[in-house]
C-alpha cells in the first residue's frame, strides 16, 4: 500500500465511501433476499471483510489515476472548450443511432400523464410544472401541425436528447480537466453514450432525466467553487449556470428540498471565509424558486392535488405492518387501517412500490379523520420500528443497493402484478 495514501483527506474519503458500500452490500442484499436486516457473528464478519476488500480496491484506484495524472502531466492538453465541442458531437452521434432504435422515444406513463394534463388544460403539481408545460407544447403543436403525435414526441425527444448532451459534455470536460487523459476522455463519452441505463434515461420522456442532467453540472460547478474559489467568483456565466442548476435539480426533484439545508451548511463551511458570497448565491436560488412558485406555477395550475404524494412512506410502512403476521397491531386499528385503504390491501400491496398503497388511499376519509389516524401510525411505527425501518429499506433498495432487481408494474387481471 506504499506510495497511495498521500493524504489524511483521502483516507478518510476511501473510509468513509467503502463504509457506505459495504453496508448498502450487505444489508441491500438482506432486504432483496429475505425482506428484512439482521445482525449476527457471520454478517459483521463479512461487513468488516467487505470494507477491507473495497478500502483496498478504492485506494488502488486512486493509485491508478495517480500513475495516470503523472505520466500526463508533459502531455499537451487539448482545449477545455474543444473537449467540449468534441464531446458534444460525439454524443449526439451516438444518441441519434439509439433514437433511430427507439423512435420516437420512450414516452413513459407519467408523460402521457403530463400531456393529458397539458390537451386538457387540467394541470396540477402532481409532476413539475415546467417539465408538463415543455413537453405538453412540444408535442401538441407539433401534433396539430403535423397530424402525427409521434412526429410531436420525436421532436421532443430530440430536444431532451440535446439538452441531455450539453449537460452532460460539460461533465466530461470537467473531469477532463482534472485528470488530463485522453484515454479518461475516451472512457467518459463512451460510458456516457453507450451505458444502456443513461442512454434509456437520455430517450425517456421524463422528469427524471431532467434531474440527472442537473445534478451533473451541479456536481461538476460545485467542485469548480471549492477548488477555485477566485475564477469561479469571477465568471457570471458559471455563478448564473450554479443558480439555475441547483434550483433545477430542486424543481425536477420535489424531495430535493430536504437536502439543500445540508448541501448549504457543507458549503459554507468548506468554502472558508466567502461565507457572503455563497450565501448570496444560496439566496438567490431561493429567490429565484419563489419566482417559480409564485408567478410561473399559478399562471399554468387548474386543478389541485389531494396530497396522496407525501404519504408514500407512511401508507407503504402500515401496509406492510398490516399485511404481516408477526406484526403488534390489534383488531381495532386493522379495522382503521381497512377504512383508510380503498381496496384490498394484501392483493394492492407490494413491497418495493409504494404507488400501489398510496394510490388506494381514501383521502376524503384521511382529512376528515387527519388526527386519529396520524396517532395511529404513530403507534404502529412505536411498536413494529424495525418492521417500519425495514418497508423504508426495501422501498428505496433500487437507489441504493447495486444488486437489487429492476421491479416494473403493468395492468393485469387483478389490478397490479409484478414482473423484474
Amino acid at each position: 500500500m506504499n506510495g497511495i495514501i498521500t493524504s489524511k483527506r483521502r483516507l478518510i474519503l476511501c473510509m468513509s465511501v467503502s463504509l457506505f458500500l459495504t453496508m448498502t452490500t450487505v444489508f441491500g442484499y438482506q432486504i432483496e433476499h429475505y425482506s428484512e436486516v439482521f445482525l449476527d457473528w457471520i454478517v459483521l464478519g463479512l461487513i468488516f471483510l467487505l470494507f477491507i476488500g473495497i478500502s483496498t480496491l478504492l485506494l488502488a484506484v486512486y493509485k491508478v489515476f495517480d500513475k495516470v495524472k503523472k505520466t500526463t502531466d508533459e502531455e499537451k492538453l487539448i482545449n477545455g472548450w474543444k473537449i467540449y465541442v468534441i464531446s458534444l458531437l460525439c454524443l449526439l452521434g451516438l444518441y441519434a443511432i439509439n433514437f433511430l432504435a427507439v423512435y420516437p422515444g420512450l414516452f413513459v406513463f407519467d408523460a402521457s400523464w403530463q400531456y393529458w394534463m397539458w390537451t386538457g388544460n387540467e394541470i396540477s403539481e402532481h409532476h413539475p410544472v415546467i417539465h408538463t408545460v415543455v413537453l405538453g407544447y412540444i408535442v401538441d403543436t407539433i401534433y396539430q401541425s403535423r397530424g402525427a403525435i409521434n412526429h410531436g414526441v420525436a421532436v421532443y425527444t430530440i430536444f431532451q436528447i440535446v439538452i441531455s448532451a450539453l449537460c452532460i459534455s460539460y461533465f466530461i470536460k470537467f473531469v477532463y480537466s482534472k485528470l488530463k487523459n485522453k484515454m479518461v476522455l475516451v472512457m467518459q463519452v463512451l460510458f456516457f453514450g453507450l451505458y444502456p441505463p443513461i442512454v434509456l434515461q437520455v430517450m425517456s420522456a421524463t422528469k427524471d432525466t431532467w434531474f440527472f442532467v442537473c445534478m451533473l453540472v451541479v456536481i461538476a460547478l460545485t467542485i469548480e467553487l471549492i477548488e477555485n474559489y477566485e475564477t469561479f467568483s469571477k465568471s457570471v456565466l458559471k455563478v448564473f449556470l450554479w443558480i439555475l442548476f441547483v434550483t433545477g435539480i430542486i424543481i425536477f426533484r420535489n424531495n430535493c428540498i430536504y437536502a439543500i439545508p445540508f448541501f448549504a451548511v457543507a458549503l459554507l463551511k468548506v468554502v472558508k471565509g466567502k461565507k457572503i458570497f455563497i450565501s448570496g448565491m444560496l439566496a438567490c436560488v431561493v429567490g429565484v424558486l419563489l419566482l417559480y412558485k409564485l408567478i410561473f406555477v399559478p399562471a399554468f395550475v387548474t386543478v389541485e392535488i389531494d396530497g396522496r404524494e407525501m404519504y408514500s412512506v407512511p401508507a407503504q410502512q402500515m401496509m406492510r405492518i398490516y399485511n404481516n403476521d408477526k406484526a403488534d397491531i390489534s383488531k381495532e386499528e386493522r379495522e382503521m387501517v381497512d377504512r383508510l385503504f380503498i381496496k384490498d390491501e394484501s392483493e394492492y400491496y407490494h413491497p418495493k412500490i409504494a404507488d400501489l398503497a398510496k394510490g388506494n388511499l381514501d383521502m376524503m376519509y384521511y382529512k376528515a379523520n387527519s388526527a386519529q389516524i396520524n396517532k395511529l401510525y404513530i403507534t404502529l411505527m412505536a411498536k413494529n420500528f424495525k418492521m417500519a425501518i425495514e418497508s423504508f429499506l426495501e422501498n428505496t433498495c433500487g437507489f441504493w443497493y447495486p444488486g437489487c432487481e429492476l421491479t416494473l408494474y403493468k395492468d393485469g387481471t387483478k389490478g397490479y402484478w409484478v414482473v423484474d
